[in-house]
């Protein structure tokens, strides 16, 4: 019977150059394209109010562009506090391949 969840690939990054992940795995170097890469820093956090008990909604501007940013976190999982900087990294797929996901982890209910 074949599953159709992959094994889990064994990489190590490389770096980021010019909007790209650059990986190397068991067949060589490999490249992701990336949407965005910026570092981010937290200017408020649930400005407005607490609205859910796990969600937070975070303000943020981003150091390199010109961009501001409202995201909802669960911060039971992944806290962020007011000053802090992160890495915000978008990509297309999740694949190190760069190949577009084709299938799905269903719900366990």
């Amino acid at each position: 019977m074949q599953n159709d969840v992959s094994e889990p690939q064994e990489f190590s990054y490389l770096c980021t150059v010019k909007g790209h992940l650059l990986f190397r795995d068991k067949i060589g170097v490999r490249m992701v394209e990336l949407h965005l890469d910026d570092i981010v820093k937290v200017d408020r956090v649930d400005a407005d109010g607490k609205k859910y008990d796990k969600v937070s909604r975070i303000e943020a501007q981003s150091e390199e562009d010109d961009m501001y940013m409202q995201l909802d976190v669960n911060s039971d999982l992944y806290p962020m506090h007011i000053g802090e900087k992160y890495r915000m990294v978008l990509a297309q797929t999740l694949n190190l391949d760069g190949s577009a996901v084709t299938s799905y982890f269903p719900e366990v209910i």
